[in-house]
């Protein structure tokens, strides 16, 4: 199936004249009529894929590939006006865990409860400091009733 489509390219490239440096005139005709013969069933798919294959590895049709590293891709983050990493402190804390809170253990100690705020820009705190944030205050809220083995994260 890969022989295909790699089939397919190839003779859009030399019938379509999708690459701008190639006009019909210098495409030879032998590459024509073969590309015709294999669109008209006249030759195989593998008979076709040898023929091309033959002109790649002897230089007279190069295919120009980019190697794009996919997570290269994802952590390019310079479109960004703003990125927030963690232990950079400004008016958002940002943890290590990728929280805006203080930094945490991963193990929990015994006989405290922690509570995962999950949300949006507001239970983010968009817009306000750290100490105005819901998870924040709703924290402060519970401790001033006397409960101190509390996390709110």
């Amino acid at each position: 199936m890969t022989s295909f489509y790699f089939a397919l390219i190839i003779t859009s490239l030399m019938i379509g004249g999708i690459v701008p440096s190639i006009n019909a005139e210098s495409i030879p005709e032998w590459i024509k009529n073969t590309a015709g013969w294999w669109a008209t069933d006249a030759i195989s798919e593998s008979e076709f894929v040898n023929a091309m294959e033959f002109l790649v590895n002897v230089g007279i049709i190069s295919i120009q590939s980019t190697n794009n590293d996919p997570l290269k891709l994802l952590n390019d983050l310079s479109f960004l006006e703003k990125t927030f990493l963690p232990d950079k402190k400004s008016t958002h804390f940002i943890n290590s865990h990728g929280f805006r809170n203080i930094e945490f253990s991963e193990e929990k100690e015994s006989g405290v409860f922690r509570i995962f705020m999950i949300g949006g820009s507001t239970t983010y705190g968009s817009g306000v400091d750290d100490k105005n944030t819901i998870p924040y205050l709703l924290q402060e809220k519970i401790r001033a009733q006397g409960t101190e083995e509390i996390q709110i994260i």
